[in-house]
């Protein structure tokens, strides 16, 4: 990993605090969209759990805000791989999904997740702690909340994080191949608006399977932020 980069990482880490009380002080100025309920996002109730299994790769991230404090579109070289594994347990209980995101070597973490509700397999519960490299950094905060299939099929999906503890809300596209056709990732995002999680913040990935040349994904590799950032905070720098 590049030694540039790290820098970037931790200090955005030490901000984190002060953005959320800053983003909570704008939400009780401002706030053209309703607040997102967790418990309620139209996702799938249907589901077969085993088409979901294997390796997927993040093409896009989108950051819901309910206030207006950020806005726009980032393109990023990364390319963050989430590979979805199942443990499997007696009839009595719910699955229990293991869903680990890594970028390269450098960063990984581990969520453990059950199907709490019978004939609504599109809901996710986090359960117990996060596992992997950066969940053993003291700055991590645990994620507590849930995951919702927005969408899954053969070859894309779509998976909502909604923390309960946190400011923050994104969601995950996902696919089979390292690229997404642009009119696939706009429907996309078309169908999130129209169920309520408005697309402020996007940030798109593995550029450097998606025609950026070698020189540019290196300036973007050394100006920005560690995409995994999410999974530790949603920063806001003015």
């Amino acid at each position: 990993m590049s030694p540039i980069i790290f820098p970037s990482f931790l200090a955005l880490l030490l901000v984190a605090a002060e953005v959320r009380r800053t983003a909570a002080t704008k939400a009780q100025v401002a706030q053209p969209h309703p607040p997102i309920d967790c418990h309620y996002l139209n996702s799938q109730r249907s589901l077969a759990l085993d088409k979901m299994l294997g390796v997927w790769y993040a093409v896009e991230v989108v950051e819901h805000f309910t206030q207006d404090v950020r806005t726009g579109h980032t393109d990023l070289p990364q390319c963050p791989v989430f590979t979805l594994t199942e443990e499997k347990r007696n009839s009595t209980q719910s699955p229990l999904i293991r869903l680990l995101w890594k970028e390269g070597d450098a960063f990984s973490v581990e969520y453990s997740l059950i199907m709490p509700e019978k004939y609504h397999k599109g809901f996710w519960r986090s359960t117990g702690t996060q596992n992997g490299s950066l969940a053993e950094n003291s700055r991590y905060r645990q994620f507590s909340g849930t995951v919702h299939i927005m969408r899954a099929t053969g070859d894309h999906a779509v998976l909502t994080f909604c923390s309960e503890t946190e400011l923050q809300v994104f969601s995950v596209l996902l696919s089979r191949e390292p690229t997404m056709r642009q009119s696939e990732v706009r429907s996309i995002n078309n169908m999130l608006e129209r169920r309520g999680l408005p697309v402020t913040y996007t940030k798109s990935t593995c550029r450097a399977h998606n025609g950026v040349s070698a020189n540019i994904a290196t300036e973007l590799n050394m100006a920005g932020a560690v995409f995994i950032i999410l999974l530790l905070t949603t920063v806001v720098l003015h």
